[in-house]
């Protein structure tokens, strides 16, 4: 019995890998189709009376992305707005070109976040910057890599003005560009759908709680009463922390489908995807320290692990000349592990196309799925590199700024 037990062993985790990732894929499916769509709840009827809306946009060295994302919003159907751009200390030419737009239209505002003061992380400065600066009753804050379809605004506010919402945020379809982006992307949409489903979201009941920081759109008197960006200041992941705090008090938060009505760009650069994860994870691993490797130890089971397993049965294969050498139950326990790990990696590609299908907003996802590995190594890269920096107070970069964010315990 001892001879066959690592055979039985390695079986066993391809089964797990399978039975594991069959749920998910099956989970995924459900809440995705119960998720609600923004263009069916929205009667899109321009009111008589348009309430005036702050738009906040944080910027950060956006020089390229910065024009599309003001114009489409200065070209909005909904024109009772005004435009607050809070340049994060850019040292490129952002400033500069957001000032072409204020010098042409009056709606238009530029401000500096200048410095962070001690204990500020991320993007909540500036958004507090904007915040001071704004004067409407409804706020919406969005990244400067967003560009909004016409009737975004008119779809959005009439549903946030027909409803009893006090937060609501839309996602984006995302374009993706190289290998990088189509390798991580789906796994942080499928990060995203299991653990924070829009139906337990939207559910008042539950404690699940984010929004997509592209499209953020809150009632002045909930976001000061909340205390604002000033109140999560510490926190590096902003978006989902301040959606945790609005529901935390009481407020409804409602998160949509946003079909197509907002586009945003993932990053495409290596070094921006990966700093871009470390983000993410580190505010997880504030919370739960050195167990949150365990979630490594999880993706290379369910991604990896399939993969070495054949190519350890191929490297068996070659040297013993036959694959069904020895007794007959070791025979059995290693097909039945063959076929667990071929089904695996079944699984995980149709887990990546459906991710890819929903953030593109596209049926023809081509053979990036096919990236999926690729995808599972450097999420599990991240969350041991993120975790080391976190736990020794390293600091986590991000957009050219280095964040220090501390263990809870510290």
């Amino acid at each position: 019995m001892s001879s066959i037990l690592p055979d039985i062993v390695a079986s066993f985790f391809a089964v797990i890998s399978t039975s594991l990732l069959l749920i998910m894929l099956l989970y995924l499916l459900k809440t995705e189709r119960q998720a609600p769509h923004v263009m069916s709840h929205s009667k899109n009827q321009k009111q008589k009376l348009e309430p005036a809306v702050s738009i906040i946009i944080t910027a950060r060295n956006e020089e390229e992305k910065i024009s599309r994302c003001i114009s489409s919003l200065i070209r909005q159907s909904y024109k009772n707005l005004e435009i607050i751009v809070v340049d994060d200390n850019s040292f490129d030419k952002t400033r500069s070109i957001a000032a072409e737009f204020e010098s042409r239209d009056p709606r238009v505002h530029v401000l500096s976040a200048g410095p962070k003061p001690d204990g500020w992380v991320g993007k909540s400065w500036p958004c507090e910057v904007g915040f001071q600066f704004s004067k409407e009753e409804i706020l919406l804050f969005v990244d400067a890599d967003s560009e909004f379809e016409f009737s975004a605004l008119q779809y959005s506010i009439d549903y946030f003005e027909s409803s009893s919402v006090d937060m609501f945020s839309i996602s984006p379809r995302v374009n993706l560009k190289g290998i990088w982006s189509k390798a991580t992307l789906p796994l942080v949409s499928a990060g995203i759908n299991l653990l924070y489903p829009m139906k337990k979201v939207n559910d008042q009941k539950s404690k699940r709680a984010y929004v997509f920081g592209t499209f953020v759109l809150v009632k002045r008197s909930v976001y000061d009463s909340i205390g604002g960006h000033r109140a999560i200041r510490d926190r590096i992941v902003e978006d989902a922390a301040i959606a945790q705090l609005a529901k935390s008090k009481g407020y409804k938060l409602r998160v949509m489908i946003g079909d197509g009505l907002i586009t945003t760009d993932w990053e495409s650069e290596f070094r921006s995807i990966y700093q871009g994860m470390e983000r993410i994870f580190s505010d997880s691993i504030r919370s739960y320290g050195i167990v949150s490797l365990l979630n490594a130890v999880l993706l290379f089971i369910l991604g990896l692990y399939p993969i070495a397993f054949i190519l350890g049965i191929g490297i068996y294969s070659t040297f013993a000349n036959n694959l069904l050498i020895g007794s007959n139950l070791v025979s059995l326990i290693l097909n039945g592990g063959l076929t667990a790990s071929v089904l695996s990696i079944i699984f995980a590609i149709s887990l990546d196309a459906n991710e890819l299908r929903i953030v593109k907003g596209k049926r023809n996802v081509g053979l990036a799925p096919l990236l999926y590995p690729l995808g599972f190594f450097l999420f599990m890269s991240a969350i041991i590199t993120s975790t080391i920096k976190v736990s020794r107070s390293k600091g986590i970069e991000w957009k050219g700024q280095k964040f220090e964010q501390r263990l809870l315990s510290n």
